[in-house]
């Protein structure tokens, strides 16, 4: 258990910034939206209705 809490620790990002919180935000979202096919797999799934 020790561990998997430090290794999900680790991998926590520290923003300098409020300018790079968006840009990572602003990131992560490019690559979401880029995969139309994982948006509408989740939506077919039964816990999603």
């Amino acid at each position: 258990m020790a561990a998997d809490y430090w290794k999900w620790r680790r991998r926590l990002t520290v923003f300098q910034t409020y300018g790079d919180i968006l840009d990572q935000c602003c990131e992560a979202w490019n690559k979401l939206v880029s995969k139309p096919g994982r948006i509408a797999s989740i939506g077919t799934r039964k816990w999603a209705y």
